[in-house]
């Protein structure tokens, strides 16, 4: 077994050479100010518990040699954290309640292993072959990824495993996210006892996942329609050809519009869940490739991206997916686990500019409109000013030009959204993109939704085609057909015709009847992406425009950001699909 303390230490020295600082969960330490620190050198990280499972000799050695078993062989964040308060949103039902507040962020990951069984089908018995093999997966991966770096760095097919861009390693790093968690949390599974479970109309649920090979995806995926094997199945870059768009107004499409193209990788149930101190290994039956098949058509379709995927601290903490009871039994007063208070500084890829008078929690799983039944709620800030000021960095897609998105739902005591779009979390040199008012335009529910295009009941006669035309227009979406509130959520089937949609339209999120002005998607704009860089959206909220509320009750929720490309926006042959 490794000895933490070393590793610990080797870690230190190898930061010390970049001006003695250490940057952790994008935020720098010095090293002689690190007093606070949480040693456990019994407990077993994951490289020690994979060397110790039977049958994956290959995949343990080879993350030996390349150096990322050290890389991974932490856990602790340096420091507490709190925040200045604890309640919700004052003049809200949670305005009350003393919410948990985590104060450390522990740093997991999960590692999908393959076993040497798997390797053995494909011709591969030592290490040896598994190196000749990844120059046949990565030799000439720079025709598809743009990886940072890339025109002073080319990938290596040598014998030095530990450069980042070396064959071996890339193998490696894919198969590595940084979200440490049960294989029932990777996403929100479908279970039909869950009474918040709110996908609509046979709505699935997937979720995108950075992996440590820089600037990559993966797409974890529980089809429930066109999976192979049982409906529980969770899949890793399944390809279905066609993917968010359709042939049909109101349902997914055709069967023959989707054809499967490559299956993708299978978590093996029976063989995953293995726990360490420091996240999970699940086990895949089929090797992870970062190859072309992934660029052209695993990501070549609207991504939808969710907030809780984006901070993955959430689930390294125990937070994302947790239920009501979990949360609440950590309440300091109150039972209800509606939400979890967070720290400002607590994301690596999230950062907030508007200062300790700015709030944000974690809404628990529950009874939301939201996609996957959680979502990111912001409010409170300075009346002088911005009153909210904060940025996300977005997702690492494949190079190319894309639809920027998000969704909000305008509500009475929200503001004037500034969007901007730049290559770090400095706010200096950022451009702009759309701003749009999330408040209630007008005074009533017929003209809220007129101001926007939104649909009227009686407009159905073309199940909604002219005024989808006429939202894109004015630079909206309705929100999607695929989830609802859970308890409204009378509908999971895939539908096959637009009249099954239409009779039932009130239980899914595209259309709410009697429930307040509908969501709404808002086009930020079209950006051009590089790859080899990083993007930071920034949400900047005025709440001047506001009458009758205080300005710690301004509120905004961030749920998901949607990244399309154009080619999928602009295709000749079919339409994006409802859901």
């Amino acid at each position: 077994m490794k000895n933490y303390m070393t590793t610990l230490l080797l870690l230190l020295a190898t930061q010390l050479c970049a001006q003695e600082m250490l940057l952790l969960n994008g935020k720098k330490y010095r090293i002689a100010d690190i007093e606070n620190i949480t040693v456990t050198s019994t407990r077993p990280q994951l490289p020690d518990v994979l060397a110790a499972q039977d049958g994956y000799s290959i995949f343990s050695e080879a993350l030996e040699v390349t150096g990322i078993a050290d890389s991974i062989s932490y856990w602790d964040t340096f420091g507490t954290y709190s925040c200045s308060n604890n309640t919700g949103r004052p003049g809200s039902s949670y305005g009350r309640t003393q919410y948990y507040v985590p104060t450390a962020c522990k740093i997991k990951y999960s590692v999908f292993a393959v076993t040497d069984e798997t390797f053995a089908s494909l011709g591969i018995m030592t290490l040896s072959d598994l190196k000749k093999k990844c120059v046949e997966w990565y030799g000439d991966a720079s025709k598809w990824y743009d990886y940072p770096g890339k025109e002073a760095y080319a990938i290596s097919t040598g014998n030095d495993y530990t450069s980042v861009y070396n064959v071996l390693n890339m193998f490696v790093r894919y198969h590595i996210i940084k979200a440490g968690t049960p294989v029932s949390r990777l996403l929100y599974e479908y279970n039909p006892a869950n009474m918040n479970w709110n996908f609509a109309f046979g709505g699935e649920p997937y979720e995108y996942y950075e992996t440590l090979l820089p600037h990559t995806l993966m797409k974890i995926w529980q089809p429930l329609y066109q999976n192979t094997g049982e409906s529980t199945n969770i899949w890793i870059n399944r390809w279905r050809e066609n993917n968010t768009l359709t042939d049909e107004v109101g349902t997914f499409g055709s069967d023959a519009t989707h054809p499967i193209k490559k299956t993708g990788s299978l978590i093996m149930r029976d063989q995953s869940d293995i726990a360490a101190l420091n996240g999970y290994i699940h086990t895949v039956n089929a090797p992870l490739i970062y190859d072309a098949d992934v660029v052209n058509g695993v990501l070549n379709e609207r991504m939808r991206v969710d907030a809780g995927s984006i901070l993955h601290e959430l689930s390294n903490n125990d937070i994302r997916f947790a239920t009501e009871l979990e949360i609440g039994a950590m309440n300091q007063n109150g039972t209800s686990g509606t939400m979890t208070r967070l720290p400002l500084d607590y994301f690596e890829n999230f950062v907030c500019y508007s200062g300790e008078k700015t709030h944000f929690a974690w809404y628990t799983t529950g009874p939301w409109r939201a996609w996957g039944a959680d979502q990111l709620a912001v409010w409170g800030g300075n009346p002088n000013s911005a009153s909210m000021d904060f940025a996300v960095r977005l997702p690492s897609v494949p190079s190319g030009t894309y639809e920027v998105r998000i969704i909000y739902f305008p509500t009475q005591n929200s503001g004037l959204v500034r969007s901007y779009i730049g290559l770090s979390r400095d706010t200096t040199g950022m451009q702009p993109l759309a701003s749009f008012n999330a408040t209630y335009p007008n005074s009533s529910l017929e003209q809220d939704r007129q101001a926007v295009g939104l649909l009227i009941m009686g407009e159905f006669d073309d199940y909604g085609v002219a005024s989808d035309q006429t939202l894109r227009s004015n630079g909206y979406m309705r929100a999607p057909a695929s989830f609802s509130r859970g308890t409204y959520n009378a509908v999971k089937e895939r539908i096959t015709s637009p009249e099954e949609l239409t009779k039932t339209i009130s239980n899914c999120c595209r259309y709410e009847e009697g429930y307040g002005t509908s969501m709404l998607r808002k086009i930020l704009g079209t950006v051009t992406i590089n790859q080899q860089n990083e993007y930071w959206l920034r949400l900047e909220m005025d709440m001047k425009i506001l009458a009758g509320y205080f300005q710690d009750q301004l509120g905004f929720f961030l749920d998901f950001i949607e990244l399309v490309p154009t080619s999928i926006v602009n295709n000749p042959e079919y339409t994006e699909d409802w859901y």
